[in-house]
Parts: structure tokens; sequence; C-alpha cells
């Protein structure tokens, strides 16, 4: 679908043992360098889901997801490649295929 990324490999992906899903480890992954408004929209999901997900783990308060977004772009890739796929994390960027090769 992607044609100037790196094609992955169609297996399982990573497990996250310690998390009760995969949902709730990007959730983890993600919450200090993105919006919960930004990571429910990634996610295709209400901001509500988000919110109570992030309550159940006992996530702190969010603070200075807006500095990571343009400064620490590198970190929430690194945080979430393995967890979303491209599509999501484009979303998640806010970038163009373009932008992310």
């Amino acid at each position: 679908m992607y044609s100037k990324l790196p094609q992955l490999k169609k297996d399982k992906g990573m497990e996250f043992p310690h998390f009760p899903s995969r949902f709730h480890a990007a959730v983890f992954k993600l919450w200090e360098t993105c919006s919960a408004d930004d990571i429910a929209n990634a996610l295709d999901i209400d901001k509500k889901h988000i919110l109570n997900a992030a309550e159940d783990m006992g996530l702190p308060a969010q603070k200075h997801t807006e500095l990571w977004k343009d400064k620490g772009y590198i970190t929430t890739i690194r945080n979430a490649w393995h967890v979303l796929p491209y599509e999501n994390l484009l979303k998640l960027l806010g970038w163009t295929e373009d932008e992310f090769a």
C-alpha cells in the first residue's frame, strides 16, 4: 500500500504480555508525547476510551504534548513504530507518506 516506505513482514508483530491489549500498549507508549485527541484520532476511537484506559493504568495528567509534536516526533515514532501500522502512525503524526519517507 505504501510504496515509499519499507515493506514490513506480515507476522503477528511484537507481543506485549504485560498489557491487557495492544490498545493499552499504544496508549501507554504514546501518553507522554501525544495528546489524547491525537491518539484517539490515530486509533479511530473516542477520546473517552483513551482517557479511561490512561486512568485505569494510572498514567499522570498530560503536559507538553505540543512540544513533543513539533520537536520530539522522532521519539514518538520510536515509541510507536512497533505498536501502530503505517496508516495509524501517519494519522498520529499528521504527515503524508512523503513526509514520513
